[in-house]
């Protein structure tokens, strides 16, 4: 088994997640905690591998692990804890890695057998997996090849859009909630007229606002039926450049353009 990487380094995005201390699973997921247009995917991909499955590698491991909020799970010391044990997982199983590789051309003969031009020569294999990965962070070498070559032998791929920052408004919506960047509140997000519900903290930046803990709320696409509701008692954490009176009154109008902008977008 061989594995191409056209980055420097291995497991760069691991390295960074979860603030150095990557969270690396949560213990409450299960198959309907994801909004899919193929639902059966992940109940078959969680049945072959779950989450107490990784947590007990890194137990063998000897990698140490706590839990923060909401079932999600942080490695006490680094992230690269994490990258090293998959690294000495994947040589033991026979593998070889080769970073800095950057993969061109990939063809298929009528046998079958795959051939992968690169910029250090071409390899063949029976099998190839692709890992697409995300395009998030191109900084890091993320780009849409493995779509590209997906597409190229025919697969239909579901146009991507940003995960994190699920809802972005124009400059003229942003006046209103402007001073509230920087502050999270508890919120309950309901989609599908109420079938699926979340409640976490929604964390307001300069562009938008996104979930502050655990991604329930990425890749939604909004609907007319849909709410998004302050929770009871709710205080914001964190420092707007406002007041409470700023605060209060810039979240019923950002409430409010959400309104509007979920019943546009459908």
């Amino acid at each position: 088994m061989l594995v191409l990487d056209h980055a420097r380094a291995a497991g760069e995005k691991i390295r960074i997640s979860g603030g150095g201390r990557c969270n690396f699973t949560n213990l409450q997921i299960s198959p309907d905690r994801f909004l899919s247009q193929n639902p059966r995917f992940a109940r078959s991909a969680l049945s072959r591998y779950t989450q107490q499955d990784f947590i007990d590698r890194l137990t063998c491991a000897g990698i140490a692990w706590h839990e923060k909020t909401l079932g999600q799970l942080f490695c006490d010391g680094s992230a690269r804890q994490i990258v090293d044990m998959l690294l000495r997982d994947l040589h033991a199983a026979g593998g070889e890695l080769r970073l800095g590789v950057r993969p061109g051309a990939m063809l298929r003969s009528a046998d079958g057998a795959f051939r992968v031009e690169t910029d250090a020569g071409a390899f063949e294999a029976r099998a190839v997996v692709l890992a697409t990965g995300g395009k998030s962070i191109p900084k890091m070498g993320a780009s849409d090849f493995g779509y590209r070559v997906a597409e190229g032998f025919g697969l239909r791929i579901v146009p991507t859009r940003p995960a994190l920052v699920p809802l972005v408004f124009t400059d003229a919506q942003l006046e209103a909630i402007h001073p509230l960047a920087g502050l999270s509140v508890q919120a309950r997000v309901a989609v599908e007229a109420e079938q699926v519900a979340f409640q976490e903290g929604l964390l307001f930046t300069h562009r938008a606002f996104r979930p502050f803990d655990p991604p329930d709320f990425q890749l939604l696409v909004p609907r007319p039926r849909d709410t998004c509701r302050l929770v009871p008692g709710a205080r914001p954490r964190g420092r707007g450049r406002g007041g409470p009176q700023v605060w209060v009154g810039a979240i019923w109008s950002m409430f409010w353009t959400c309104r509007r902008r979920w019943r546009a977008a459908w």
